[in-house]
């Protein structure tokens, strides 16, 4: 899915809720990797990069896995 301007789509301030949104298959999260170990050794959620890259802080874009 394309959006047609930034702005567009569910916002969210708070990384909890952001987690439960990719867990639910809402979409990616972009959020600190130490918040998202256990569902990533869990396999609950992947990761498409195995390291983040470095900045202030880092974050790992994560999503539900695909069942095809």
């Amino acid at each position: 899915m394309f959006l047609s301007h930034p702005a567009v789509g569910a916002r969210y301030d708070l990384h909890a809720m952001l987690i439960e949104a990719a867990l639910a298959g809402l979409g990616v999260a972009l959020v600190p990797r130490l918040y998202v170990e256990t569902e990533l050794a869990q396999g609950r959620l992947v990761a498409p990069w195995s390291q983040g890259k470095a900045v202030s802080k880092t974050f790992c874009l994560v999503l539900a896995e695909l069942s095809v």
